[in-house]
């Protein structure tokens, strides 16, 4: 599935400037098959002996049986000269980020805005890496918040106030795995020091499809997901603070079941 979604995200990656490649330890046979099958456009680089995965190390040794030789799970970002600036490991093949959260982290203004409101006198904007999405894809949900000047919101960390915080309605579905929150800065506000955000903030939430709960099985077709969450937002200026919000959150995703075809039984591993 992963090279399916590098396939749909290729168009962002070539925006970039950035060139697309996957190497695997099929045989050539098996990556032709496959391409034509998904229609991909970008090269898929055959090492059935796996001798340049054991180069760079991303071969794993531990693996037996069909399984010897496969590649640890990774995504390699490299610069024009082929250096290594970013690598993605991931311990499973089936819980890996998609290929558009990983352009996210590196360009987050690559991500897809969704919706903008307007809470306690700021803006809020949704963005989200993928908008389709299968089991075990690990995916990226962004809310920005532009204060504008003269009106600053407290960080997380902030005592005695209202801190901003982004909390997400339990789905069967969903896994959140993290949510990351800038520092603040330090402002003197009605006589003490207190970390605070103001103009543009980024919170950055990292979520994943569960691939393990038993709604798994109801996914037959793809259907849609409406992942929701609360935003807490105080706003103040240097004279006044606002009541506390509570902001609804909406990001919709499309859930697809996992493409179990193979390919033809004559091209694949044997024991």
């Amino acid at each position: 599935m992963q090279l399916v979604q590098l396939q749909q995200s290729l168009p962002d990656f070539q925006q970039r400037g950035l060139g697309v490649a996957a190497l695997s330890y099929d045989s050539p046979a098996i990556l032709a098959e496959f391409a034509q099958r998904k229609g991909i456009q970008f090269p898929l680089l055959p090492d059935p002996e796996s001798n340049y995965l054991k180069a760079i190390g991303l071969r794993n040794d531990e693996a037996t049986g069909l399984g010897k030789g496969v590649a640890i799970p990774a995504i390699l970002y490299l610069n024009p000269q082929g250096i290594v600036q970013e690598v993605f490991f991931e311990e499973s093949y089936r819980d890996r980020p998609t290929p558009a959260s990983v352009l996210g982290s590196l360009f987050p203004d690559t991500l897809s805005a969704t919706t903008q409101v307007s809470a306690a006198g700021a803006e809020v904007r949704l963005s989200q890496s993928d908008s389709r999405v299968t089991l075990g894809s690990r995916f990226t949900l962004t809310v920005e918040l532009d204060l504008p000047e003269g009106l600053h919101a407290y960080a997380p960390d902030a005592q005695d106030a209202v801190g901003v915080a982004l909390d997400f309605t339990q789905e069967p579905e969903l896994v959140v795995e993290s949510v990351d929150y800038p520092p603040g800065h330090s402002l003197e506000v009605f006589g003490q020091q207190m970390p605070v955000y103001e103009g543009k903030v980024r919170l950055r939430a990292t979520v994943k499809i569960d691939s393990q709960g038993e709604w798994r099985k109801s996914l037959k077709e793809p259907r849609p997901l409406t992942i929701k969450a609360g935003l807490t937002l105080q706003t103040c200026t240097d004279q006044v603070c606002h009541p506390p919000a509570q902001v609804p959150l909406e990001w919709t995703v499309e859930l697809v079941p996992l493409d179990l075809e193979r390919s033809p039984d004559e091209l694949q591993h044997k024991p």
